[in-house]
């Protein structure tokens, strides 16, 4: 058993693909990882690893020279060989003679949200007493599919003993969860042809890209949100303010730190404060997330299946209209009871805090189309939920019978409903009260009022 567990974490690993080059094909959620891909991806990941560009592109010139050199004997050309051999291996002395012996640390942000750049520092110190440390470049490579290196950071050469700092300048392209690599620094001294590194093992993390979404100004709810004020159902308990409202006779199982002391001495018997209770407003936000397959041609299917990282425009748009609801809802003192609705149910209640929102756009970070209906999974229990709601919001990707029944129900429960629809047209029968969102509009920035 202890093995076939090694011999199954050694395939994922693989499978997994060196970690500063991972295409879509070696993607952990796919539910197949071709072997071959994994091999070529480790197979240039190793080679752009320890060669520099200038060796890793005149390799095969070199391997070209000497295949044509070994079938004609007395070809001139079979001089550039030993000259190319030299270079090399005093490039590799100098080199390892001047190799970094460093300590690195990085500082990276944990959360930045997508199209915004941001920048990544690196402290670098010289281990060595004697000798300088040549020209670094840290962190040379992509961190993810969705991040982009705009300008890596380069520390210029670092004396013995000496510490510098250098930034890098990244732009998050898109949504999503990417294991950051751990912090790298190498040099190319002295002929940029063969890579010498260091790095540090402990730094390897993850950041989370939060959707992009504008700031809006107002969202306009149906008359029935507002009618079911006094409902108990449509807030949400956070507890008691530091405000008396007056005193009562004490009851078993009140808390005796409540007690009014000199109430009680005047009338004789214990009497307790009453405090008044802060309420939040409840709002559901419910979001869908089916979407049928896309139509490929046959000779493209194959293709797009390990390279396509190519976003789906409704669906973006579905999840930055949902944080920003969320946040324009959370700034209204109003908990945000978020259902998203995938292969799986995904629920998150927020909060006053600001913290709670953020884990909330942690939790759109991980939201992926759903090729069958989505709305059906809600259980019932959680449509029960739903029913004790004042108002909710709700965002489809689409106009059909279902999706349709799905809202009549909600109202039929007496939930006052805003459907917002994303779609790049209108339907030609679109229902009273539903709102259109096209994908261009929302990616202009140009709603700021719903």
């Amino acid at each position: 058993m202890g093995f076939e567990s090694f011999s199954q974490r050694l395939l994922k690993r693989f499978l997994d693909g060196p970690e500063t080059f991972r295409p879509a094909a070696l993607d952990p959620e796919r539910h197949y990882r071709s072997s071959t891909v994994a091999l070529g991806a480790w197979t240039y990941g190793l080679l752009r690893l320890f060669l520099a560009p200038a060796a890793f592109w005149t390799g095969p010139v070199l391997l070209i020279t000497a295949v044509t050199a070994s079938i004609a004997m007395d070809a001139p050309m079979r001089v550039l060989l030993p000259v190319a051999a030299a270079i090399f291996a005093v490039d590799f002395t100098a080199g390892w003679i001047l190799r970094p012996k460093i300590e690195l640390h990085r500082e990276m942000p944990d959360r930045v949200r997508a199209g915004c750049d941001f920048r990544v520092r690196f402290r670098i110190r010289n281990r060595r007493r004697f000798l300088p440390c040549p020209e670094l470049f840290c962190d040379p490579f992509h961190y993810a599919p969705g991040v982009r290196l705009k300008s890596p950071a380069v520390a210029p050469e670092c004396r013995a003993g000496e510490t510098v700092l250098c930034d890098a300048e990244c732009t998050a392209l898109r949504r999503g969860i990417y294991d950051i690599y751990p912090a790298r620094a190498e040099s190319h001294f002295p002929f940029s042809l063969i890579k010498w590194s260091a790095r540090e093992p402990d730094s390897a993390g993850r950041l989370f890209v939060h959707p992009a979404f504008p700031h809006l100004e107002h969202v306009e709810l149906p008359p029935g949100a507002r009618s079911r004020k006094q409902t108990h159902g449509g807030f949400s308990r956070l507890g008691e303010s530091a405000d008396p409202a007056g005193v009562r006779d004490y009851r078993d199982g009140d808390d005796i730190r409540h007690i009014d002391w000199a109430g009680s001495a005047r009338s004789g018997d214990f009497v307790v404060k009453e405090f008044e209770e802060n309420d939040l407003r409840r709002i559901a936000l419910i979001t869908d997330t089916h979407l049928p397959e896309p139509h490929r041609k046959w000779y493209s299917l194959h293709l797009s299946a390990h390279f396509s990282y190519a976003p789906r425009p409704e669906l973006e748009t579905a999840i930055s209209l949902a944080a920003a609801l969320a946040d324009y809802f959370s700034r209204g003192e109003a908990v945000v009871d978020l259902f998203v609705a995938g292969t799986e149910v995904h629920r998150f209640e927020t909060g006053r805090a600001r913290g709670s929102f953020s884990a909330l756009c942690d939790l759109l970070c991980t939201v992926r189309a759903s090729a069958k209906p989505a709305l059906p999974e809600l259980a019932p229990e959680v449509f029960a939920d739903l029913e004790q709601t004042g108002a909710a919001a709700i965002i489809l990707l689409g106009d059909d019978r279902e999706r349709r029944d799905f809202v009549l129900k909600l109202q039929v429960s007496g939930v006052a409903c805003r459907v917002f629809l994303v779609a790049p047209t209108a339907p030609p029968d679109l229902p009273p009260g539903w709102t259109i969102i096209t994908p261009d509009q929302f990616t202009e920035n140009a709603t700021r009022r719903l």
